[in-house]
């Protein structure tokens, strides 16, 4: 599955990232992907090495608050 079969018809993808492998938390072997759409924010998450995708999408609605951190 791709994440062209998840958007809704008129629903654009502004901007997509991954998740680091070295980073505390991170993958090593399959790293995460998440996407901004204008829509909704979808997070991709990979098993099995990468063989398995599972898909949590959050609308925009149900968003309460937002908190940004960045490290050094």
């Amino acid at each position: 599955m791709n994440i062209k079969d998840i958007l809704s018809e008129g629903e654009q993808v502004l901007f997509s990232g991954h998740e680091k492998r070295w980073a505390p938390g991170g993958k090593e072997v399959a790293p995460g992907e998440f996407y901004i759409t204008t829509e909704r924010t979808i997070i991709e998450t990979n098993q099995w090495m990468g063989l398995k995708k599972d898909f949590q999408d959050i609308h925009y609605s149900d968003v309460m608050s937002i908190e940004l951190k960045r490290n050094v």
